[in-house]
C-alpha cells in the first residue's frame, strides 16, 4: 500500500507525539468494495490548490516546487515530513479499522478499536481519544439511467466499445483519442479530465450543476 495520507493525519500525528503516551495511525486507504484501484491518482494529476496553502507550519516545500505541484511532489513532501518528525514508528500501513465504539460513561472511558492488521488477523486496542481523518471520498458512486445497458451494448461498428467510467479509474487521456466523450460533473477531477482529453478527442462535452457546455479547454 502506498504512502498516500492526506495532510491532516500527518499534522495530527506530529502533535500527538508530544502529548500522548501511545497512539497509532492506521492506513486509511484500504477499502472494502472490490475492483477499486489502489490509488485514484492518475499520472498527470496536479493539485488544484497552490503550494502556500498546503504547507505545514515551519516546514516549507523545497525551492523550485511548482505553484501547483504534481502528486509526486506531494508524496515526497509528506515522506520528508514523516521522516523529519519521526512519524513512521507511529504509522501502521495495511491496517484497516473495522469497528470503533466507546466503552464507559459519558465522562470516563476509552475507545475500543477493532482492526485487521497486515498479517490479516484481528486486533483489539484501547485508546483514550479517537481522531477521524480518513477523508470522505473513497468509494465511487455511478448513477444509472433508463436505457443504459442498451446504449452500452450498441457500439457503432469499427469503434471502440462504449463505456461509462468513474473518474477514480481515469488514468491517461490517450485512450479517448478520436472519440466522443461526455464528462458529467464540474468538480476538480471533471475539469482536469476534460482539459486533458480535449486536445485528443473528436468531441468533448462537460455538464455539471454549475458548469455549461465546454467548447474549449478550461485551462491553457
Amino acid at each position: 500500500m502506498s504512502e498516500e495520507f492526506g495532510a491532516s493525519p500527518h499534522l495530527v500525528c506530529n502533535h500527538l507525539i508530544h502529548i500522548c503516551h501511545s497512539f497509532r495511525l492506521p492506513d486509511p486507504n484500504i477499502v472494502t468494495p472490490p475492483r477499486l484501484p489502489e490509488t485514484p491518482l492518475y499520472p498527470r494529476l496536479r493539485t488544484n490548490t497552490p503550494v502556500p496553502t498546503m504547507t505545514y507550519p515551519g516546514f516549507p516545500f523545497p525551492p523550485g516546487t511548482p505553484l501547483f505541484p504534481s502528486h509526486q511532489h506531494i508524496l515526497a513532501y509528506h515522506r520528508r515530513y514523516a521522516s523529519r518528525f519521526n512519524l513512521y514508528p507511529h504509522i501502521r500501513f495495511n491496517h484497516r479499522v473495522l469497528k470503533a465504539h466507546w466503552v464507559g460513561t459519558s465522562t470516563h472511558g476509552q475507545w475500543n478499536i477493532t482492526l485487521r492488521n497486515d498479517q490479516n488477523t484481528l486486533e483489539t486496542r484501547l485508546f483514550d481519544h479517537l481522531v477521524i481523518a480518513s477523508g470522505n471520498n473513497h468509494i465511487p458512486r455511478i448513477p444509472t439511467f433508463p436505457g443504459q445497458d442498451v446504449w452500452l451494448s450498441n457500439t457503432p461498428s469499427n469503434s471502440p466499445p462504449r463505456e461509462i467510467l468513474h473518474s477514480i479509474y481515469y488514468r491517461y487521456p490517450d485512450r479517448y483519442a478520436n472519440r466522443s466523450v461526455l464528462v458529467v460533473g464540474g468538480g476538480a477531477s471533471g475539469r482536469d479530465a476534460t482539459s486533458q482529453i480535449f486536445p485528443l478527442a473528436k468531441k468533448v462535452c462537460q455538464f455539471g450543476i454549475y458548469s455549461k457546455l465546454i467548447k474549449r479547454p478550461p485551462f491553457p
